[in-house]
C-alpha cells in the first residue's frame, strides 16, 4: 500500500466514523497537522503512529486493511 493509499484509507475510516481530525488527534496523541499530512499522502507514518491513529478512529488494524467503508459527506461532524 502506498502512502497515498494509506492516507485515503485513514480518511475514509475517519469520515465513516463521523470524526474530524481534531477529535482523532485528541484521542490518539498524534498532532492534527501530522494526521492531515498522512491523510494527504505527504508522509509515510511509522507503524506506531498508524496504530495510534487507528485507535483514535476506533478501528481495528484487521478491519482497516480490509474493505473500505462507504462514506457519505454529510456524515462527518465534530465530536466534542
Amino acid at each position: 500500500m502506498t502512502k497515498v493509499e494509506l492516507g485515503h484509507h485513514i480518511r475514509a475510516w475517519r469520515k465513516h466514523m463521523g470524526l474530524d481530525q481534531k477529535f482523532v488527534s485528541s484521542r490518539s496523541g498524534v498532532s492534527q497537522q501530522r494526521i492531515s499530512e498522512i491523510e494527504r499522502g505527504k508522509v509515510d507514518p511509522r507503524i506506531t503512529t498508524l496504530l495510534k491513529i487507528l485507535g483514535g478512529v476506533g478501528v481495528q488494524p484487521s478491519d482497516f486493511f480490509g474493505e473500505l467503508p462507504e462514506v457519505e459527506q454529510s456524515q462527518s461532524h465534530s465530536w466534542k
